[in-house]
């Protein structure tokens, strides 16, 4: 909530109205329960993360069938060469896909 306005924020800068912001909140809370409804008839989930996982766990409750995958491969050599050390840190940002 932004202390000027006393209205929530949301993704809504586009929408100029209240009628528009309604129906894209409509819209964001179906996609939710969409997804929600959908996740529970999943036999076997598979998450990239423990922050996936436990998002999945808190929509569907199947915490015994969501399975943490980490990266399939050997991350050890990339960590030794970063430095965690911020005063030799660059500003870079390193994507997978």
């Amino acid at each position: 909530m932004t202390v000027a306005t006393g209205k929530a924020q949301y993704n809504n800068f586009n929408a100029d109205t209240n009628f528009k912001r309604a129906i894209k909140l409509i819209y964001y809370w179906s996609i939710y329960y969409f997804y929600k409804f959908c996740g529970r008839f999943a036999d076997e989930v598979a998450a990239n993360s423990s922050w996936t996982r436990e998002h999945m766990d808190e929509l569907w409750n199947k915490k015994e069938k969501i399975q943490t995958i980490y990266p399939p491969c050997d991350t050890s050599d990339f960590i030794n060469r970063i430095s965690l050390d911020n005063k030799k840190r660059l500003n870079m940002m390193i994507s997978f896909a």
